[in-house]
């Protein structure tokens, strides 16, 4: 006799095999199957999955089976179950305010259901940290990338030096930044030795870089 508990290893299987998710993300409740339990023989069983999963969805799912043992027909048992995706996401542990530049401290990361999350991806702890956040939010709300952005390294009127680079030849000048800027931004900076506007990229706080030819 075939029953509950090796019916839903099958169920199991044949869900975790055609998930496009990790098997490890995966979490199966609620499961049902119609019969309960099918007399079989003796000898090696196997199934002929006749109704496939659906890969990509979660939420209720059924398959039809057929049971064979030795290749031989048993019965045919319908299987169901809810499938619900578990994973990690960051969080914030207390409310931040827009422009806020957040640290570990600020954050704490949990297990939790997020096939219901929104299709925006959420972003991990190593890209949360540091960065700056776009809007205020409270305390449990779930990061996505689209929250943050880079911290500005420089601002309108901040004095840097110019680094300008041409293979191993490298000059330096003074320059005063017209234009906000977070690291890898290219931004509007004055020399003030030759008193023009340029083009450069800011490389961290107080230093920008040009390459010339």
């Amino acid at each position: 006799m075939l029953e509950r508990p090796a019916l839903e290893a099958i169920f199991s299987a044949v869900v975790n095999e055609a998930s496009i998710w990790p098997a490890d993300e995966l979490r199966i409740n609620g499961f049902s199957a119609i019969p309960e339990r099918v007399a079989v023989e003796a000898g090696k069983l196997t199934y002929r999955l006749e109704t496939p999963p659906v890969a990509n969805r979660l939420g209720r799912q059924s398959i039809a089976v057929m049971l064979l043992v030795d290749g031989r027909e048993q019965g045919r048992v319908r299987l169901s179950g809810d499938l619900s995706r578990i994973g990690e996401v960051v969080c914030l542990s207390d409310r931040a305010n827009r422009g806020q530049i957040l640290t570990a401290e600020d954050l704490s990361v949990i297990r939790r259901d997020i096939g219901m999350l929104d299709q925006a991806r959420p972003a991990t702890l190593a890209e949360a940290v540091g960065k700056q956040l776009r809007v205020s939010l409270s305390a449990g709300a779930i990061l996505y990338e689209h929250l943050l952005t880079a911290p500005p390294l420089v601002k309108r009127g901040d004095q840097v030096t110019i680094v300008a680079r041409n293979g191993q030849i490298q000059v330096a000048a003074p320059g005063e930044v017209r234009e906000t800027g977070a690291k890898g931004d290219w931004v509007k900076v004055k020399n003030l030795m030759s008193r023009r506007e340029i083009q450069a990229r800011v490389v961290e706080s107080g230093l920008v870089e040009v390459e010339f030819n």
